[in-house]
């Protein structure tokens, strides 16, 4: 009988005390919530220093080759050929270091930067302005410094995306860009660093998708191609400039469609901007006239900055209110085991 009673008794004691290993105590029914992943600060450094590098290699052509006064000691005859040229550079300094914004007329992508930049710089606290340098090789120095600076920003970067498990093509497609990067902005050669800058930009959306939900990456791509579309229409391109448009439309659906459904009256409006002016784009180059595709490339990028803020604030939004509803059901199951 007592045997019985033991052989009965005791696997329900087991079962039901959780001080036995494997028990469902009330602790290990509570599951630690997941915390949220934040995009590495070295994406946005990257993307801004890459900027500044097209911004200043862009103005290079607004600057004298050297500053008044360099070679003084060149002798009377390289002086006197050197007075008008002196003159030239001094006006076109004077002009520059006014304090004025720089003639955009004279650089490639200068306006789409200016408005990209602006609307990037208005998210976060405003920094001391650089000033403008006084001259082309104090340009490049720059430019080479902030590659150097890039480097080590990928040298923290790197790890970060791997451990998110990006694609080896995705991080080499990057370093490749930089190393050539690297190359062109040691020849000083003006074109091809803006290229190879811009193509620096590409990967970076890639980056932004193990922390953001579709179709902000597509979004931040968008911008690479308008300044793409830029430097192809500035060497005549216009086939290719016209290809790349085609890659604009077909990231605007998944762009314009987020805003769509977010069923707000300012979303339904930023789509319809959005639209028009990728159909103005696609208008000044059938035009073939670059002065004009720069001007609509920049109200695109204009636009394109205000819709990623959008699209920021509308992520944040879904996920407070799925952090609102997972509370509403824990609550919910609370009261039905009370």
């Amino acid at each position: 009988m007592s045997k019985f009673l033991f052989s009965f008794i005791f696997p329900i004691m087991m079962g039901g005390c959780p001080l036995f290993e494997g028990a469902p105590g009330e602790e290990e029914l509570e599951q630690p919530q997941e915390e949220e992943e934040e995009v590495p600060e070295e994406i946005e450094e990257i993307e801004m220093a890459s900027l500044e590098i097209m911004e200043e290699a862009d103005l290079v052509v607004l600057l004298p080759e050297e500053e008044e006064g360099e070679d003084e000691e060149g002798g009377g005859e390289e002086q006197e050929e050197g007075n008008e040229t002196n003159q030239e550079d001094e006006e076109e300094e004077s002009n520059n270091q006014s304090g004025d914004e720089p003639d955009y007329e004279e650089t490639i992508l200068g306006e789409v930067l200016s408005r990209e930049m602006e609307g990037m710089e208005e998210e976060e606290e405003p920094e001391k302005e650089e000033e403008m340098p006084r001259e082309r090789q104090e340009a490049w120095e720059n430019i080479k410094q902030k590659v150097t600076e890039i480097h080590d920003q990928w040298d923290d970067l790197e790890p970060q995306l791997k451990e998110e498990g990006l694609l080896e093509e995705e991080i080499n497609a990057f370093e490749e860009a930089l190393e050539d990067l690297t190359a062109r902005a040691a020849e000083q050669d003006r074109f091809a660093t803006l290229v190879q800058t811009n193509k620096l930009t590409d990967p970076l959306a890639d980056f932004l998708v193990p922390f953001y939900e579709e179709p902000l990456p597509e979004a931040h791509q968008m911008k690479y191609y308008v300044r793409s579309t830029v430097l192809n229409s500035a060497v005549e391109e216009y086939n290719e400039a016209r290809n790349i448009l085609d890659e604009i439309q077909e990231r605007k659906l998944e762009v314009a469609g987020a805003l769509e459904n977010a069923e707000n009256e300012e979303g339904e409006q930023m789509a319809e901007e959005l639209d028009t002016s990728i159909e103005n784009l696609e208008g000044a180059l059938k035009k073939e006239d670059p002065g004009l595709v720069k001007i609509k490339a920049s109200l695109l990028m204009e636009g394109i900055v205000e819709i990623m803020e959008e699209l920021e604030e509308l992520e944040e939004e879904g996920e407070e209110n799925e952090e609102n509803n997972e509370e509403e059901e824990e609550e919910e199951e609370e009261a039905e085991n009370i």
